[in-house]
């Protein structure tokens, strides 16, 4: 048994239901969402919204499910959920009576939850129209049909295609993070408004006005590493990425997916032109972002093109640019491969890497690029095109027949992870399966809670992009396997906290418990000069100071300490002028923290276990 950080627990039974996962479709079950407005009242009629996969893996791996449903006169909204899969939900509309609309308080979808899980979701009720989107500069586009729009949530989430009226396209999306996309009549993608539609007008019902780009060519040309012409080469555009509702700081932990726009194939001359949108001829006039995407069998995937203010050729930033045409050198790769036969076919796979964008010759900023593959009847596991200068990569495994995913840890470099190589035995046996099992604070099953697990390599970055979040049941029990070495299982939920170190072996099952602890909370009240109530006032993060270095769990919970941190946008001062922050009790992070609202702010104050209300007023 692994000690962990809280209480530990022994003789525990950590049979996991891994049936029940692997038979998901056939095994839903009930979930409910409260929804309350910001006095923790119900609201009734409101629509829920459930969209459950893995922010690490995408649709191919793991499918979206989608459920709705609406609140009683309880405030309760019951969806039937499937287990294996991460979840969030959030509520928007339908309109009341009085014309109020019911959105999740500051857009924002609740964290991620499991089947069987009881969640509550706050929110506010509006009155004022939704910004609608006027969309123009759209003729130069429709020569081969009408342009479609589509609503997309991060993921994993929604795409719903929405339908133009007279004045343009009404986005009745309330997702942060959210965009509408403009796709091409085949349902291509060619250009993206982020948050399109999100923010709320004030007044009169008004538009907001987007111009698409008009159509500009530009000349490509793709040569090999010797300066030969590629002919064949593909070229995408790439038009826009698509997040996760992962939260700061475990982005890079996601699987941030291009939105790419096949635009043109090279010829014997390896040459091409390509049309994208642009306010002007972006080799002449660089401003914005185009970015392409060159690839061939066998070669690296090559990016170029305009960003900021600068051209990018073969993925470094140039301080001018005087050609007639954008030139991609490919060079010859190998494929990051596994051994052949090793992995079973039919077998799912992604790799996610940390490419480099060269913004001067010494320093480079990520360029995240996803590769996904399936293992054929030839039992080959490899991706083609995975560029031979990257950071860092990391690749999951997601078997034919559903169950426990496999997680490599991430790996500096352009690195086959050991567990894929060798010939010493089946791949089940060079992963270790970690089979936890977590209590609440009360002794009973977390039920419906998500767990992670992260690697601990030497750097900090590698430890966060190895993070990967998998479902607990309704007993409170959950698995995954991951490659040999030292990780942390970390739980966090919105009142509790767990983690525990563990050591993980090829073949072997690693057995973990953890009993959460209460989150630390401080209360507060904010009062004017003359003693009054001041209500709605909102928390606003001032700065934070480290003391000391971290042990390895104190890092791994540092990270965590953020996402709790972001919790606090939604918090307000009630009728009383009361509050309560919910925190991480990390000893070596000191938080401060001062309250805002509309005239008047109050002064800094350090987010701590006091034992009475810290009272407050104006600064």
């Amino acid at each position: 048994m692994v000690a962990s950080r809280g209480l530990c627990f022994a003789s525990l039974s950590l049979a996991l239901a891994t049936a029940a996962i692997a038979q998901a479709d056939a095994a839903r079950m009930a979930t409910f969402a409260r929804v309350v407005d910001l006095a923790g009242q119900p609201v009734v009629g409101a629509e829920v919204t459930f969209a459950g996969g893995n922010p690490h893996l995408v649709e191919a791996l793991m499918p979206v499910d989608v459920q709705v449903a609406t609140s009683d006169e309880r405030g309760r909204a019951r969806a039937d959920l499937l287990p294996g899969r991460c979840y969030v939900a959030w509520v928007h509309g339908p309109r009341d009576a009085e014309g109020q609309l019911p959105i999740s308080r500051a857009h924002e979808p609740s964290d991620f939850f499991a089947a069987g899980a009881l969640v509550e979701l706050r929110c506010v009720r509006l009155s004022e129209p939704l910004r609608r989107l006027a969309i123009t500069g759209t003729e130069g586009w429709q020569a081969d049909g009408p342009l479609r729009y589509f609503a997309m949530t991060p993921h994993p989430g929604l795409v719903t295609e929405l339908e133009p009226d007279a004045d343009g396209l009404i986005a009745k999306w309330t997702v942060a993070n959210g965009a509408v996309e403009i796709r091409t009549a085949d349902g291509q993608p060619l250009w993206s408004i982020a948050d399109g539609g999100l923010e709320v007008g004030h007044g009169q019902p008004h538009q907001h006005p987007v111009d698409v780009p008009p159509p500009q060519q530009v000349r490509v040309r793709a040569v090999d590493e010797n300066g030969a012409a590629i002919a064949g080469a593909t070229i995408r555009h790439r038009t826009s990425q698509r997040a996760t509702f992962l939260r700061r700081p475990f982005q890079s932990a996601s699987v941030l997916q291009s939105r790419l726009r096949e635009v043109g194939v090279t010829d014997a001359e390896g040459r091409a032109t390509v049309v994208v949108p642009h306010a002007s001829d972006p080799l002449r006039e660089a401003s914005g972002r185009m970015l392409l995407e060159v690839s061939a069998p066998g070669r690296a995937t090559v990016v170029g093109g305009v960003w900021g203010r600068f051209v990018y050729v073969n993925g470094r930033r140039l301080p001018s640019f005087e050609g007639e045409e954008l030139p991609f050198t490919l060079p010859a790769v190998e494929p990051v491969a596994a051994v052949a036969g090793l992995v079973p076919p039919g077998t799912r796979a992604q790799l996610v890497a940390a490419c480099k964008l060269y913004t001067s010759p010494n320093q480079w900023q990520t360029d995240r690029r996803l590769f996904v593959t399936e293992v054929g009847a030839d039992g080959r596991l490899q991706f083609d095109g995975v560029p031979p200068d990257v950071d860092s990569m990391r690749i999951c495994l997601m078997p034919e027949a559903g169950g426990e995913p496999f997680v490599c840890s991430s790996l500096t470099g352009r690195v086959t992870p050991p567990a894929l190589l060798g010939d010493s035995g089946p791949w089940s046996s060079r992963f270790a399966r970690l089979r936890l099992q977590v209590l609440d604070a009360s002794g009973g099953p977390a039920r419906g809670a998500i767990a992670c697990v992260m690697a601990l390599p030497a750097a900090t970055v590698l430890q966060r992009e190895s993070v990967f979040r998998f479902p607990l049941d309704t007993t409170g029990r959950g698995g995954v396997k991951v490659t040999a070495g030292e990780w942390v299982a970390i739980v966090v939920t919105p009142v509790g906290y767990a983690a525990a170190l563990f050591t993980a072996a090829g073949g072997e099952d690693v057995e973990v418990g953890l009993q959460l602890q209460p989150l630390a909370r401080m209360k507060v009240v904010l009062r004017d000069r003359d003693g009054a109530a001041i209500v709605g006032a909102r928390v606003r993060f001032a700065r934070s100071r480290a003391t000391g270095g971290p042990s390895p769990l104190d890092a791994a919970l540092y990270a965590f300490e953020r996402g709790v941190r972001q919790s606090w946008n939604q918090l307000e001062t009630d009728a009383g002028g009361a509050l309560t922050i919910p925190f991480l009790p990390t000893e070596r992070i000191q938080n401060r923290v001062k309250l805002y609202w509309p005239g008047g702010v109050s002064v800094d104050f350090t987010v701590e276990v006091t034992d009475e209300p810290l009272e407050l007023t104006p600064k």
